[in-house]
């Protein structure tokens, strides 16, 4: 399997939507934080379960680790710097632009 691109259109302010991770569906979504200008990620299973919250969206940051579960996707989430610029910064407009959400698979991080 080859890593997917989680789409975040970067006009919209928050994002929501079901995802599939490994063959199972999420719920997902991303919101902005005015306060302390972060993104944050929260997943739940398709019945609405939480299984994360609160996430802090970092560019390449994994997101997955150190959370384990059966219900858990085994791959990796990560925000990824297109543009190679090296810059670990994430402002709002930069999610769906120059860092794209990705999910790598359990089969590729083997």
């Amino acid at each position: 399997m080859a890593a997917i691109e989680i789409k975040i259109n970067p006009e919209i302010g928050n994002h929501s939507g079901v995802i599939v991770l490994d063959g199972v569906n999420y719920q997902f979504s991303i919101n902005w934080n005015s306060i302390d200008l972060r993104w944050y990620l929260d997943l739940t299973s398709i019945d609405g379960s939480p299984l994360l919250s609160g996430i802090a969206v970092a560019v390449n940051a994994p997101m997955l680790a150190g959370f384990a579960g059966p219900l858990l996707p085994p791959g990796e989430l990560l925000a990824v710097d297109s543009s190679q610029s090296g810059s670990d910064v994430l402002l709002h407009d930069d999610l769906g632009n120059r860092v794209k959400l990705i999910y790598v698979p359990m089969a590729d991080l083997l």
